[in-house]
């Protein structure tokens, strides 16, 4: 997967779903919650080879796990992007998911989704 491709199917996921993934018991953010939303490295998850033993690995660990990075041309530059989306997620409120997802674009050197 390419980086600008991760990060369109991200941001486009997080700006459209609009809420965190929670888990309710830990009050963590979580891959897949109970109500069926995903995190930034949630949704790159494919549905049919999800576990809630992921739950908490990092997303160094789900890229490993899913091989993610593999076919990107920067592995390092990948996971830079990838974690910052999970940050984003994890960190800010989702009124600030847009700005925040734009700032990560413009210094990643990468091109917002259309529509957003």
């Amino acid at each position: 997967m390419k980086i600008q491709e991760m990060f369109t199917t991200v941001v486009t996921h997080l700006l459209t779903q609009k809420k965190r993934a929670i888990n309710p018991k830990t009050k963590d953010c979580a891959y897949l919650s109970e109500d069926g939303c995903k995190c930034a490295g949630g949704c790159l998850i494919p549905p049919d080879t999800y576990t809630p033993k992921m739950e908490g690995i990092g997303v160094y660990g789900l890229a490993f796990f899913h091989d993610l990075a593999s076919t990107s041309e920067n592995y390092n530059s990948f996971m830079l992007v990838l974690s910052r989306l999970q940050e984003i997620h994890d960190k800010n409120l989702v009124e600030e998911w847009k700005d925040r997802c734009q700032d990560l674009a413009v210094v990643a050197h990468l091109e917002m989704p259309e529509g957003f």
